[in-house]
């Protein structure tokens, strides 16, 4: 499961792909897949996060994409 979670240009610019984190909501851990902007997401930079395990809703797509 992939969550994308909202975050500031600066906070973007520190975090790597690959890196392991931990979501608050929920508590869940996994690995950052993407960082940067998401087109029909409005303003921010995002991150995309796999979960370690497969909880959630999200497969990490936008409208289909």
């Amino acid at each position: 499961a992939t969550q994308l979670t909202m975050i500031l240009e600066d906070e973007a610019a520190a975090i790597a792909i690959g890196s392991r984190c931990q979501v608050k909501l929920g508590n869940r851990r996994g690995e950052v897949k993407y960082v940067g902007k998401v087109k029909g997401l409005g303003a921010g930079f995002w991150l995309g996060i796999l979960l370690d395990d497969p909880e959630g809703d999200s497969d990490g797509k936008i409208a289909g994409k």
